[in-house]
């Protein structure tokens, strides 16, 4: 692969994984109920 120079993307493909939620499954995005869970 070519190297991207910043600014072309609006992140890196792994912006959100590499935050407070790395290593959980993708549906996990918060620590807190969603409204999902709060009204199923």
């Amino acid at each position: 692969m070519t190297a991207v120079r910043p600014g072309r993307r609006p992140r890196p493909r792994t912006g959100v994984a590499a935050g407070p939620t790395a290593g959980r499954p993708a549906a996990v995005h918060h620590d807190h109920p969603t409204a999902e869970e709060i009204h199923p």
